[in-house]
């Protein structure tokens, strides 16, 4: 990665940091939490030497990274997460929805029960999470719950290339000292996390600040590694701009109070959008019944919200229109309210965290090793 590129390094920090800790809580026993890595870059960026050198520093094992399991054979992402450390996926050019829940699952979590053989009665019991990171050259988390879960980095093009033998031998020379350091941040977050403040809309907040509790002593501003998981979510609020459907709402929808049955609104976008707006039938992609339509806005809602547009349901009175009791209520906020909704600030408090003796970081480091 470039050294120019601070965004692209505290993304990767706050990334590692996470991966570093341990499945299972000591003290809980509950499992930990881990945020995606989603790396995105143009060819030649050197997308895959970047995510096998993260890999590596906390699992060392072989294969560095390997492919996304196909379709049929997604149930492979459950197995893979009790044989390795970190989860590595290279050169992804699509995450269905299937494998973007199956990522979520494992970021925060997952158990699965699977027939152990095909002509006997016992199961394999699988739990656990793990840290994954993955990479493509296009945006490959789009998906909203996904996008919730991940850290996005983005890998700029070196500017001069390295072979394969030069950048292998360098990374060994310095990978003691890379490991020190992380030891080193580890100790500072084991001490100050709990007390560290990040912003309280970050969905992986443990991790968050878990990062955050060490960012100054690994040479970031203070709020750099909140920017960063905050980054991810005005990523989501642009790519929910950009789609067809909600930009169909936004143009249709005035502003106040507006109630639709499912029915009702499904077919006042079409309208809008194949009358309207491109004079083309309305994408694949669109939701084809009302129900299809609820199970959409229920994905979208945050990211919907954040661009000044709140949703709520209630049920109402059946008419000779519609047999549905159900309506949907838009509430379409004013221009100046919308910039406010979608506005992304981080608090700065005056002391992120305890301070932390040196000697309490010696004890600490030992502790760890």
């Amino acid at each position: 990665m470039q050294k120019d590129s601070q965004e692209e390094r505290v993304a990767s920090f706050a990334w590692l940091m996470s991966a570093a800790r341990p499945m299972v809580h000591p003290q809980t026993g509950t499992l930990t939490r881990y945020p995606v890595g989603a790396m995105t870059g143009e060819h030649g960026a050197g997308k895959t030497s970047a995510m096998e050198i993260l890999r590596t520093i906390v699992d060392r094992r072989e294969p560095a990274s390997v492919k996304l399991p196909r379709q049929e054979k997604i149930d492979d992402m459950t197995i893979h997460t009790e044989q390795v450390a970190v989860l590595a996926y290279d050169n992804a050019s699509h995450l269905s929805a299937e494998h973007s829940d199956h990522l979520c699952r494992i970021a925060t979590g997952a158990g699965d029960v699977k027939r152990s053989l095909y002509c006997d009665r016992d199961l394999a019991v699988f739990r656990g999470s793990r840290p994954a990171i993955i990479n493509g050259i296009t945006d490959i988390v789009t998906r909203d719950d996904l996008l919730d879960r991940s850290i996005l980095i983005k890998q700029t093009r070196p500017r001069v290339r390295k072979l394969d033998s030069v950048l292998a031998r360098e990374w060994s020379r310095i990978y003691p000292r890379v490991l020190g350091a992380l030891v080193y941040c580890m100790a500072i977050s084991l001490a100050g996390a709990e007390g560290t403040i990040v912003h309280p809309a970050i969905r992986m907040l443990e991790a968050a600040q878990w990062a955050a509790a060490s960012e100054q002593a690994a040479g970031f501003e203070g709020g750099a590694v909140s920017r960063c998981y905050m980054a991810t979510r005005e990523h989501a609020t642009d790519m929910a701009a950009e789609d067809t459907l909600v930009a169909a709402l936004l143009e249709m929808l005035p502003h106040g109070e507006t109630q639709y049955t499912a029915a009702a609104l499904l077919e006042q976008l079409r309208d809008h959008w194949e009358n309207g707006i491109s004079k083309k039938k309305v994408p694949e992609d669109w939701p084809r019944n009302p129900r299809g339509l609820r199970s959409y806005l229920d994905r979208r809602r945050q990211v919907i919200e954040s661009l000044g547009v709140t949703i709520s349901y209630s049920t109402g009175q059946r008419t000779e229109r519609s047999t549905s009791a159900r309506t949907i209520t838009l509430t379409r906020a004013g221009a100046s309210t919308t910039a406010a909704a979608g506005a992304v600030t981080v608090p700065e408090p005056e002391s992120r965290h305890a301070p932390v003796s040196r000697e309490e970081i010696d004890q600490l480091i030992l502790d760890l090793v």
